[in-house]
């Protein structure tokens, strides 16, 4: 074996061919982080300029999303054909989702702003204080709808469904995307002078490196829920065994 060794070295040094790698070699450290870094850098460009009709942001997240999570799982895909692939089948939900829950948020905004101002008393703090509740409700259904989209093949009514109650049912990792998206937009309005400095940054790739580590926390959620339908599947699969067992024996008795 080591005669062999041997001798497969000299035949590579008289072909001149060497096992050494470079650091530009296509599977080096240093090629993945400058790809990965482009695809985030491409894919927040196309998230911006998908979400500059207003009403196709939801769309737009969607697509950012699902490209995100792809990327979280280091999946061979071609970015701008998932993007926009994705941009257009989701248009329909996620453009109806977003329209109505900015509507309603809108809607809570203008009654909260009304009831503060007029200072009525118990009845304007009542009247805020339930807005506050519909709001926070409307807010754990709109951390994991267009996920859900981005996820899953569902009707509409379906995907708010199992939005809202993924979001409850895993309250604390919904808290943490709000706390990953809370910190940059209480950087930029605590210290406005950020934007100046590193605002430039955030147009760049802002938005892609937040949902990237968003989709860390989403890809946590989806492995329950997959293994759960997976375990679901086995276990009706084996009833569905056993029943058809039955009825053999039941016929071989008669």
């Amino acid at each position: 074996m080591g005669n062999y060794n041997a001798e497969e070295e000299k035949e590579k040094k008289v072909a001149g061919i060497t096992d050494k790698k470079t650091i530009f070699d296509k599977n080096s450290m240093l090629t993945s982080i400058l790809t990965k870094t482009g695809s985030i850098i491409l894919a927040n460009i196309f998230f911006i300029i998908c979400c500059l009709p207003v009403i196709t942001i939801g769309a737009s997240a969607t697509a950012l999303i699902r490209v995100c999570l792809l990327l979280n799982e280091n999946a061979d895909f071609h970015l701008t054909k998932e993007f926009f692939t994705t941009f257009v089948k989701s248009l329909l939900d996620a453009t109806l989702g977003w329209v109505i829950f900015g509507t309603i948020f809108a809607g809570m905004v203008y009654i909260i702003a009304n009831n503060l101002l007029a200072g009525e008393g118990k009845g304007s703090l009542v009247t805020v204080c339930i807005c506050g509740f519909v709001g926070l409700l409307l807010l754990i259904e709109l951390t994991f709808y267009f996920a859900m989209i981005a996820r899953y093949k569902n009707t509409i009514l379906n995907q708010m469904k199992n939005a809202f109650l993924v979001g409850l049912a895993n309250l604390w990792r919904t808290i943490v995307i709000w706390i990953i998206w809370f910190i940059p937009i209480f950087a930029f309005v605590y210290s406005p002078v950020l934007v100046k400095y590193v605002g430039w940054v955030w147009l760049l790739a802002g938005f892609s490196m937040f949902t990237i580590v968003t989709c860390k926390v989403y890809k946590k959620i989806f492995n329950i829920l997959e293994k759960a339908d997976g375990a679901a599947a086995d276990n009706l699969e084996k009833a569905d065994e056993n029943a058809a067992n039955n009825n053999i024996e039941e016929k071989t008795e008669e």
